[in-house]
């Protein structure tokens, strides 16, 4: 819990300043970082152990990398941009649309000429994340027999299935014995 305190107002801090460099403006970071910071919903989920806190962190960090490199477009912050995304989809699997969108704005700015030796090593690298994810989730298929970036998924299906009693109409007469 107090690792997800921690996590939350070092976000708000990054939050307010990728409001004010996006927004030039310091009193509109300051306003945002204030409601953020003071929001009941965020507050009560840092005081329980929970991804979503430290998904709603990750996410500040993943939009203070996003708009530091639209503005600079250095590689620092492009890196930072790819590793947020990526810590962002171990936290929450869905958030592997981060990374997918880090590869389309990549793809764009590969087309638009900007610096594409940069591009093209942030794209690399984040084709890499990407390769990761599809390891990964090759892995989950092995074992569990889906393709999917979690184990929770066919846990939640199994659950189901037992609960419904579908598994009672299975064809293989004997794996419905055994979980009988």
């Amino acid at each position: 819990v107090l690792f997800q305190i921690a996590l939350s107002l070092t976000a708000n801090c990054f939050l307010y300043k990728a409001v004010t460099e996006a927004c030039n403006n310091r009193r509109i970071g300051c306003i945002t970082a204030l409601l953020w910071g003071c929001c009941p919903g965020g507050i009560s989920w840092d005081v329980l152990i929970l991804s979503e806190s430290c998904s709603l962190s990750i996410t500040i960090l993943f939009l203070y990398y996003a708009v530091r490199y639209l503005k600079i477009r250095d590689l620092k912050n492009g890196t930072g941009m790819i590793l947020t995304a990526f810590a962002a989809t171990w936290i929450k699997p869905s958030m592997a649309v981060y990374t997918m969108a880090v590869l389309g704005l990549l793809v764009i700015q590969y087309f638009m000429g900007w610096n594409r030796k940069r591009t093209l090593l942030l794209a690399g690298a984040a084709g890499i994340c990407v390769g990761i994810y599809l390891l990964y989730a090759y892995r989950v298929y092995m074992v569990a027999g889906t393709f999917n970036l979690t184990f929770q998924g066919p846990r939640h299906m199994l659950a189901s299935c037992l609960r419904s009693g579908v598994y009672k109409h299975y064809p293989d007469a004997s794996l419905v014995e055994a979980m009988e």
